[in-house]
């Protein structure tokens, strides 16, 4: 990362409310020096410090910034109080005066955000005594950057790249109809061809978060409904969009993709369906499985996974609810919603299906699957896996280098630093001839 791209993070930290990363960091890790959790945390700050350019200038940029976290404090607990303090005062008896004291110290003192002290349900005693354990998402790129600067995410970033790795190992990926790029529409095999009579998914080969996707149904008679994944939309019970879409012809379509593709490079694929045991909401979006591996001493290592459920009101499942994944068995827990607000749901607040101990299917064949997939990207130590659980089988959708890591978290109730990952991380830091000590 960029000396400016590393203070865009931290300004996008502050101004959002986030983990703020520097200064008071200083504090938090002079406390918990002497722990494993403790190196994690100095890692993290020192990758704000590794870019090019003049240190000095540098940082008193950050500090700067790290400053403006302090003034932004105060309003911050009170907005954040007042919003969901009596909720929390009424469910587990923590009074208002005890949130606002746990905020200031928390904030003050270890940079934790009054949106994390709530989303990582901190104001009770457990979740309290484990505030060092977790993994901020500040924290999580500059780890990243940190451990292994050298490697090549371009086999992540690049979705061409990706599937052609993935069917280079034989590895289950999803169907690439055709490329869209430079005002040309090929086929996987270049020979140009019209699109068939089914329902196609439409991304960028470079973009994150579902954004410019195009849900493509087939309408019958060579004509396709479309629905923008930038807009809103709802569903109808027969999984046909009824808010947003224009019915276009195939060669209006290609046109259409053509166009779009002149600004970013577009894969089409044919869209996957839930599982029947996973179809939560019936006509929401594909669910999809988020597996987190590790690169350990020459081993793949699982992490942890989450599920999360599409939702009725989008064509893909950012905006869902996700659920822990037990290892064992492949069952899921309670649902949670991304945030800070502490609700779960044992059951869909739309759909009324059964959500906590339903088992995922095919769950130890996605397990296997990402653990080999790992291994062609043994550089990096860590990859999120996005796994699809169809009636046609399992998925491999996408491997992140960048990952959130509150979605990793708080379906858990556990922070990262409980389970395999700390291991990991310690492994690349003594790879690499970092030392434990106090300074950078």
């Amino acid at each position: 990362m960029t000396v400016r791209s590393k203070l865009a993070s931290a300004y996008a930290a502050v101004k959002a409310d986030w983990h703020c990363p520097i200064f008071p960091v200083f504090l938090s890790a002079a406390i918990i020096l002497p722990t494993r959790q403790g190196r994690v945390h100095r890692t993290a700050i020192r990758g704000y410090f590794s870019a090019g350019g003049r240190p000095v200038v540098r940082m008193l940029l950050l500090l700067l910034l790290s400053l403006v976290w302090f003034v932004k404090v105060p309003r911050m607990i009170w907005d954040y109080t007042k919003r969901i303090g009596p909720y929390i005062q009424k469910t587990t008896g923590t009074s208002i005066f005890r949130q606002v004291l746990d905020q200031t110290y928390f904030a003050l003192l270890h940079s934790v955000s009054p949106r994390e002290y709530y989303a990582y349900g901190m104001f009770t005693k457990g979740a309290k005594d484990l505030f060092s354990y977790y993994v901020y998402d500040g924290q999580a790129l500059q780890l990243l950057s940190a451990l292994n600067p050298q490697a090549d995410i371009s086999g992540l970033v690049d979705k061409r790249k990706f599937s052609r790795l993935l069917s280079d190992q034989g590895l289950p990926s999803v169907c690439t109809v055709a490329w869209v790029s430079n005002g040309q529409f090929r086929s996987e095999n270049d020979v140009d061809r019209p699109l068939p009579p089914a329902d196609l998914f439409v991304k960028p080969s470079r973009g994150s978060g579902g954004r410019g996707a195009l849900l493509c149904q087939y309408a019958g008679v060579g004509e396709y409904l479309i629905v923008d994944g930038d807009l809103p939309v709802r569903m109808t019970q027969e999984s046909r969009p009824t808010k947003v879409g224009l019915r276009l012809n195939i060669s209006e379509l290609m046109d259409m993709l053509v166009l779009r593709g002149n600004a970013n490079e577009l894969m089409v694929q044919r869209r996957l369906l839930n599982h029947p045991d996973i179809d939560i909401v019936p006509g929401g979006a594909l669910s999809s499985l988020r597996i987190l591996t590790g690169f350990l001493k020459n081993e793949i290592v699982y992490i942890c996974a989450v599920f999360t459920i599409g939702d009725s009101g989008s064509i893909v499942s950012q905006s869902g609810l996700s659920c822990g994944v037990d290892e064992a068995t492949g069952e899921i827990g309670c649902a949670v919603a991304i945030g800070e607000f502490p609700l779960t749901w044992t059951h869909h607040p739309v759909s009324g299906a059964q959500i906590k101990g339903r088992r995922l299917p095919m769950w130890r064949a996605a397990k296997k699957a990402v653990l080999s997939a790992h291994r062609s990207f043994a550089e990096h130590p860590f990859v999120a896996w996005d796994v699809a659980l169809s009636a046609d089988g399992v998925f491999i959708l996408e491997g992140n280098h960048g990952y959130g890591t509150e979605n990793l978290q708080k379906p858990f109730g556990r922070p990262l630093l409980k389970t395999r990952y700390l291991d990991v991380i310690m492994y690349w830091l003594n790879r690499r001839g970092f030392r434990g000590g106090a300074g950078l």
